[in-house]
C-alpha cells in the first residue's frame, strides 16, 4: 500500500516560502525606517535664490522656497547666492562662488534652544541669529572654528585663510590651539600658516561681503534690538 503521508520537501518547510504575516511587515518597516539616513530631515527653506545655486554634488538646482534638509550641500556659482531661513528665524546668506554644508540645525520651541553646525569649504556668508533664546552653533572653515551665541557676523573663507567680522554680539574663534573672543566691530584673520589675530578689516574681505550684501539685498551694517555687551573692544577699520 502506498503511503500518502510523504515527508514535506525542505523547500516547503522553509520559512521563506510561508505567507508573509502582518507582524513580518511591521518589523520590516521598523528596520527600513532605522536604516533611512537623517538627510531627509528638513531644517529650513531657501527664502531667496539669485541666479544658479546647486544642491549636493551639483546634482540639482535649488530654487526659491525649496526645503533645505539636514546635511545639505549648497554650491553657489558666479554672480549667484541664496538666503536660507531656519525654523527659529535664523538667516544664513551665502554669496557667490561658495561651497558649504549644513550639517545640523535643530530648534526646540519648548526650550528655546537652537543647535547647529556648518562647514565651509570656500565662499562668503552672513549668519544672523533668530528668535531662539539659547544658541549652540558652530561654523567650521578650512582654518578655523567659529562658535556663535546670538550674533550677526560675516565670514569669508578659502583653503588658506578665514576672515570673521562681527556686526552684533560676540563669537569665539579657535585655531591652532588659540581662542579669540570677538565683539561687535572686530575682525579676526586666521591663516593656515599663522595664528589667529585681530587686525584691521582687509580690502578683499570688504569687497566680498559688500558684493554679497548688494546681491541678496542685505544691509551693509546690520543692527539688532538687543545686542550682548562687548568687552575689550579693539580699534579696527570700520566695515563700510
Amino acid at each position: 500500500m502506498r503511503d500518502d503521508k510523504q515527508p514535506m520537501s525542505s523547500s516547503a518547510t522553509s520559512p521563506w516560502n510561508r505567507p508573509l504575516t502582518g507582524c513580518f511587515y511591521a518589523v520590516l518597516a521598523v528596520i527600513l525606517t532605522a536604516a533611512t539616513p537623517a538627510t531627509s530631515q528638513e531644517v529650513g527653506a531657501a527664502s531667496k535664490v539669485v541666479n544658479k545655486v546647486l544642491g549636493k554634488s551639483l546634482g540639482y538646482e535649488i530654487r526659491t522656497d525649496q526645503k533645505i534638509n539636514f546635511r545639505e550641500e549648497i554650491n553657489t556659482l558666479a554672480k549667484s547666492g541664496s538666503t536660507v531661513s531656519f525654523k527659529d528665524g535664523t538667516a544664513l546668506s551665502i554669496g557667490e562662488d561658495s561651497q558649504m554644508t549644513i550639517d545640523e540645525f535643530v530648534y526646540d520651541p519648548a526650550s528655546g534652544l537652537a543647535k547647529g553646525a556648518m562647514r565651509v569649504v570656500k565662499g562668503v556668508l552672513r549668519f544672523a541669529s533668530g528668535a531662539s533664546k539659547t544658541k549652540e552653533v558652530s561654523i567650521e572653515t578650512q582654518t578655523a572654528t567659529i562658535g556663535i551665541r546670538g550674533t550677526i557676523l560675516d565670514v569669508a573663507a578659502d583653503r588658506q585663510r578665514t576672515g570673521v567680522f562681527v556686526h552684533v554680539g560676540q563669537v569665539t574663534v579657535q585655531a591652532v590651539g588659540i581662542s579669540l573672543q570677538l565683539g561687535a566691530g572686530q575682525f579676526a584673520l586666521i591663516e593656515a600658516s599663522g595664528v589667529p589675530a585681530i587686525v584691521p578689516v582687509p580690502l578683499w574681505f570688504i569687497e566680498r561681503t559688500r558684493g554679497m550684501a548688494s546681491m541678496l539685498g542685505l544691509p551693509e551694517k546690520p543692527t539688532a534690538a538687543a545686542a550682548p555687551p562687548t568687552k575689550g573692544r579693539a580699534t579696527v577699520a570700520p566695515l563700510r
